[in-house]
C-alpha cells in the first residue's frame, strides 16, 4: 500500500501538485513512441560533487506514480557524492518512468543543491 513508503502529507501533496503542472498522466510522446509493456531501468547519476538530499521525495514521486516500480537507492540524504557516482536506480515501466522522471529530477536536484551549498557554509 502507498501508505508504506510515503513522506510527510504536505510534501506528498507537492508532488501530486507537481504531476498535475507537468501532465504526466497525459505524455503523448510517450504514449506514442514507447510500447505499454515496455520494461527497463533509468540511473539517478550525480553530474557534480556534492551532497544528496530529497532522495525520499524522489523515491515517492515515482511510486505515486506507478507503485510497482522498483527504486534503489545507493546513497542516503547527506552522503557525498562524486562526479559520475549512481545514486539510485529506477527499474520498471518505461512510461512510468518517464512520466515521473522530470518532477523526480526537480525535487532532488533542488534538494541536494541547498545540502550542498549549506555544507560549504557551515565547513
Amino acid at each position: 500500500m502507498i501508505n508504506n513508503f510515503l513522506i510527510d502529507p504536505d510534501a506528498r501533496h507537492l508532488i501530486y501538485l507537481a504531476f498535475a503542472e507537468d501532465g504526466v498522466r497525459n505524455d503523448v510522446t510517450s504514449q506514442a513512441l514507447i510500447p505499454a509493456s515496455l520494461t527497463g531501468q533509468a540511473l539517478l547519476q550525480a553530474k557534480a560533487a556534492g551532497v544528496v538530499a530529497g532522495l525520499a521525495v524522489f523515491r515517492t514521486t515515482f511510486l505515486l506514480l506507478d507503485s510497482s516500480l522498483v527504486i534503489e537507492l545507493k546513497f542516503g540524504d547527506g552522503d557525498i557524492v562524486k562526479p559520475g557516482d549512481v545514486v539510485a536506480t529506477v527499474t520498471g515501466n518505461m512510461r512510468s518512468i518517464l512520466a515521473a522522471e522530470r518532477v523526480a529530477l526537480i525535487f532532488v536536484c533542488h534538494l541536494s543543491g541547498v545540502a550542498t551549498l549549506t555544507a560549504r557554509y557551515v565547513s
